[in-house]
């Protein structure tokens, strides 16, 4: 039997997935761990008064800040007995949101929506700028009641030149209108972004070639040793394309989360949440000597920022000048993500293996390289075409 105590609150181990313990005393009623860290009180019951026929409802009420356990577990009932009679925790709520405007649904969405994801702060800083550039402006101030399927059209046809800021403008604002819808602020199906066409967007994946492999990594030791100040922004290409690391999760990576005993980074957090970044030989190798260096205590961040405090915030000089003493042209940081991932498949690892060291939940971006799996194919045969002389 298992009884929610603040013992068991306290010692509930954060997981890589979310898990409930739920409490014996007051059936329904459980405590919500969730991988950031957060400890949420919840109930789940079903409407028409719990009967059978209802609709089943989780219904988050609570957090380990602002409530004890026993005040949870009393709430909790309370619940219970208004179900019991009725009534409905998670509508209620839902009808105290009050929004006129566009604007005024934002906040909303930013309050009980993004906020309360796990990793919200990346959630925002991908969400805000779509929001703040492109939405706003157009359709800020307009009634959500009143805006339509041509008001989405004309927004989406507006941006036509940038489709992928399009196409995720579009997708912001669907989820908005069926959040409206579930809040009680829209009619059901009413959402007026449901007929307007995405455009299709031309998928970009540029890797580099054993030619400029071999310019791009001359060029990162002559860059070190030209400017000894570059040690740790070459460090940080490095790594990029020795890790497939996301740019921002080594330039905020700090020294705490590495773990050199088993060849992990542990990310509490990134942009798909919590993340194992896995580190061969030469990473690790170039991590110790970063550790070794006498500026390492005056900054926890690995990627020294200027004056060895903070973290490097980026470095767009440096890399446009790497990029022309290389004479590598078209090609982003991003894509030494890119270029790991071509150099992972051509050397015959599985596309699993690949989505996992990249951080993705599916393998389906990793089908883009396919035709790459081919290559040590088309060597064998190129090879018997060199050696067979008819």
């Amino acid at each position: 039997m298992t009884v929610l105590t603040t013992t068991v609150i306290n010692n509930a181990e954060i997981k890589e997935k979310i898990y409930y313990i739920w409490d014996d005393m007051v059936k329904g009623f459980a405590l919500k761990v969730i991988p950031n860290g957060q400890k949420k009180y919840i109930i789940k019951y079903r409407t028409a008064m719990g009967g059978r026929s209802g609709v089943q409802r989780w219904y988050i009420f609570g957090d380990i800040q602002n409530l004890s356990c026993k005040e949870a577990r009393e709430e909790a009932a309370k619940l219970f007995r208004m179900i019991h009679e009725g009534k409905d925790p998670q509508a209620e709520k839902a009808s105290l949101r009050e929004a006129d405007t566009l604007t005024e649904f934002w906040e909303l969405y930013v309050k009980d929506y993004a906020s309360l994801k796990e990793n919200k702060e990346n959630y925002l800083k991908h969400t805000e700028p779509l929001w703040r550039l492109y939405i706003k402006p157009v359709l800020g101030n307009r009634k959500i009641t009143d805006i339509n399927n041509l008001d989405i059209e004309h927004l989406h046809r507006s941006l036509a030149r940038v489709k992928y800021n399009a196409n995720r403008t579009l997708s912001l604002l669907n989820l908005l209108f069926n959040l409206m819808e579930k809040w009680n602020l829209r009619p059901p199906h009413t959402n007026p972004c449901r007929c307007v066409q995405r455009y299709k967007e031309d998928l970009r994946i540029r890797y580099l070639s054993s030619e400029e492999m071999v310019r791009f990594t001359k060029e990162l030791r002559d860059a070190e040793t030209r400017k000894p100040e570059m040690v740790y922004t070459v460090a940080a290409i490095r790594l990029l394309l020795l890790t497939a690391a996301r740019k921002n999760e080594i330039l905020t990576c700090k020294w705490e989360w590495v773990d050199f005993d088993n060849h992990l980074i542990n990310l509490p957090t990134s942009k798909t949440g919590k993340k194992t970044i896995f580190l061969n030989s030469k990473a690790v190798e170039i991590l110790k000597e970063l550790y070794q260096r006498p500026e390492r205590e005056l900054s926890e961040y690995i990627i020294k920022g200027r004056n060895f405090q903070g973290h490097n915030i980026d470095f767009k000089t440096a890399w446009h000048t790497i990029m022309k003493n290389a004479n590598i042209k078209n090609f982003r940081v991003h894509d030494l993500r890119h270029t790991a991932a071509s150099i992972a498949i051509t050397n015959g690892h599985s596309e699993a293996a690949i989505a996992q060291m990249l951080g993705h939940k599916s393998t389906a971006m990793v089908k883009h390289y396919a035709h790459l799996a081919s290559k040590p194919v088309f060597d064998v045969a190129n090879t018997l075409s060199e050696v067979i002389n008819f």
